[in-house]
Order: C-alpha cells, then sequence, then structure tokens
C-alpha cells in the first residue's frame, strides 16, 4: 500500500477521470478509448489475483483441517517470516496448489488426494480479500483508495495506449523516477543499432 501510494501520490488530482479528458488523449494519438467500458474488475480485485504472494495470511498449525497430511504441510507450507510457529502458503508453490488464475484452474479444483483438495480448499480462503485491502487502503491511504476509485469509474484502466503513448509514458517516469525500469520491456528509447550485413 505504501509502495502504490508513493508512486501515486504525485499524480493526485491529475488522474484523467472523465471520458472527454481520454477522448482528447486519443485525438493526440496517444492510445484508444475502445476497450474503456468503465466496469471490469475492480482495481482492489486486479492486486489481490496479481499479488498473491505479497498477501498471504499466516495461521496457526492447530487450524488446518485435519484431513490434511503431514506431507503435505511439508510440501506446500512453511513458517512464516514473523517467528511465532505461524505458517503460511509456501509462495513457489501457490500456483501449483491454487493455478494461475486461467481456465485449468477449474480443472485444478478438483485434482488431487482428499488431502490435496482439503489444503487447497483452507489456504485459498488465506489471502487478504480485496475487501480487506480496499479496507485497509481507506484507513491508511484514503486519497489512493478515492483516486484509483475515480479512475476505475471512468473505466480508465482500459484506456489502450500505443506506441506513442508509451515513449510520452516512459518519458514522464523517467523524469519522475530516475533510473526506473517500469516500462523497460514494453519501450526502448535508445536508438536501434544498425545491422551490420556482410557482401
Amino acid at each position: 500500500m505504501d509502495v502504490m501510494d508513493d508512486f501515486y501520490k504525485h499524480y493526485y488530482g491529475d488522474l484523467a477521470v472523465g471520458y472527454n479528458e481520454y477522448s482528447y488523449m486519443e485525438s493526440v494519438g496517444v492510445g484508444s478509448v475502445s476497450l474503456m467500458t468503465g466496469w471490469g474488475d475492480d482495481p482492489f480485485e486486479t492486486l489481490c489475483k496479481k499479488y498473491r504472494q505479497q498477501l498471504r495470511k499466516s495461521f496457526r498449525e492447530d487450524e488446518l483441517p485435519a484431513a490434511i497430511e503431514a506431507h503435505e504441510r511439508g510440501e506446500y507450507l512453511e513458517l512464516a517470516p514473523t517467528n511465532d510457529g505461524f505458517l503460511w502458503l509456501r509462495s513457489d508453490r501457490i500456483n501449483d496448489l491454487l493455478g494461475d488464475g486461467g481456465m485449468e484452474d477449474i480443472k485444478l479444483s478438483f485434482a488431487g488426494s482428499k488431502s490435496t483438495r482439503a489444503l487447497r480448499s483452507f489456504v485459498s480462503k488465506q489471502f487478504i480479500s480485496p475487501d480487506e485491502l480496499k479496507l485497509q487502503a481507506e484507513t491508511e491511504k484514503p486519497e489512493l483508495l478515492s483516486n484509483l476509485t475515480a479512475l476505475h469509474k471512468a473505466g480508465g484502466f482500459g484506456f489502450q495506449l500505443n506506441t506513442i503513448g508509451y515513449v510520452l509514458a516512459k518519458q514522464e517516469l523517467d523524469i519522475r523516477f530516475p533510473g526506473n525500469e517500469l516500462l523497460v520491456n514494453l519501450v526502448s528509447t535508445e536508438p536501434a543499432e544498425a545491422e551490420v550485413t556482410e557482401n
């Protein structure tokens, strides 16, 4: 939450939250409004899907259902770094046990032994939920919450930048956050090296 607030606070009050603003950006050639629907995943749902590793909850071993066998506890669980004997799901086994959000997850939910299914059912509830994350933002970072909510209601998360938009965004980020690598894999503003061909 602190990282997001530190990033977005530079733009509070300046985010485009009206269709006319996005229409203008489209007219000057930086992106397209064609996928702006004003609906879709709430930003906090998206955060919970994308950052499951960081949003794991710890639990006591005696909270585990009896059906979960010892070998599965050892394979999928580890001590949480709080030094109080609490456990949580190993970060490298999240997708193995719960899937990655794709269509195959439906099959996965029925796969495995009774013990595996019991573990899957239990640990799937051991993550901070979108509502909990939103409540935390409301309490700790109300400005972040109001800006993300306004951006979501405007459909801003669906605005599709084109190459010009990405280049402009990268330049803004380079000025605001020197040395950042936020768009490094999408846009390179370095001149391309000429290809050398032999005759």
